[in-house]
């Protein structure tokens, strides 16, 4: 997720970084094929 959805970011704030992680995760739960090697817990 850090490589794909973070990667050379700058952020607002805490909410800001908080609402992109968010949006992060959200976009990588939509496939149902995702390795699990991927899946950050």
């Amino acid at each position: 997720m850090r490589q794909h959805h973070l990667a050379n970011r700058t952020f607002n704030g805490y909410e800001n970084i908080v609402d992109e992680v968010c949006n992060a995760w959200n976009d990588i739960a939509l496939f149902d094929d995702l390795n699990q090697s991927e899946v950050i817990y």
